[in-house]
């Protein structure tokens, strides 16, 4: 598990291409998905801990 930081978000982008990969998915996927997780990890950490503590992810 890792904090909810922009600094983090491309290891665990890297971490969830591995999976994906390792699990058979076909590339065309596995780039669809990456993309649309990485998005959603960025806007939460640039949206939702402005004020709080970040949450952990992975």
């Amino acid at each position: 598990m890792l904090p909810a930081l922009a600094a983090n978000a491309s290891d665990l982008r890297h971490r969830l291409d591995e999976w994906a990969v390792t699990a058979g998915l076909a590339p065309e996927l596995v780039e669809v998905m990456s993309l649309a997780v990485y998005e959603a990890m960025a806007n939460a950490v640039e949206h939702a801990y402005r004020t709080a503590s970040p949450a952990r992810c992975g």
